[in-house]
């Protein structure tokens, strides 16, 4: 089976899990004709302290963006900027407590935040959240990266 739709029914199975807060959400600017963004570019941001997920993450989203037909310059002038933050955390299963199991009562979750605003206002045009459990071993965490960032561009004004 294809690792991207392994760790998409991954995903999909712990977004649906109900005790916690977990999911994608996307907000983007109503004033803003999207159809009208045709370039990006990059600044920096709270990337990731690992670089090689660092530069994962960024060509994820660049995948992302190609696919959407924007084009990546090297600098300004452009049509929008973008930038991520990704930050890990451990979360706790009281649950688990509760039945007196302490075995996995504790697992990393990761946030990651892509936003896009205007070059010349910074006026923020897209905004998209995606809080998930994840694996800590980059070879697993890649393609939960990978799903995270292609659920975040579904919700992309110009693929509704």
């Amino acid at each position: 089976m294809n690792s991207w739709l392994i760790g998409f029914a991954i995903l999909g199975a712990v977004l649906a899990a109900p005790a916690q807060k977990y999911g994608i959400t996307v907000k983007a600017d109503k004033q803003t004709d999207f159809r009208a963004i045709h370039t990006y570019t990059w600044t920096p941001g709270s990337s990731s302290i690992d670089r090689a997920l660092d530069r994962h993450i960024v060509a994820a989203v660049d995948a992302e963006l190609a696919a959407l037909g924007l084009d990546k310059r090297d600098a300004e002038p452009c049509d929008a900027i973008v930038t991520y933050r990704a930050i890990r955390r451990t979360d706790v299963d009281i649950g688990a407590w509760r039945h007196h199991s302490p075995t996995n009562s504790e697992y990393p979750v990761a946030t990651l935040v892509i936003r896009m605003t205007q070059p010349v206002t910074g006026r923020e045009l897209f905004r998209a959240r995606a809080v998930a459990p994840v694996e800590t071993d980059t070879a697993h965490l890649e393609p939960q990266i990978d799903t995270m960032v292609a659920e975040i561009f579904a919700g992309y004004p110009t693929r509704r």
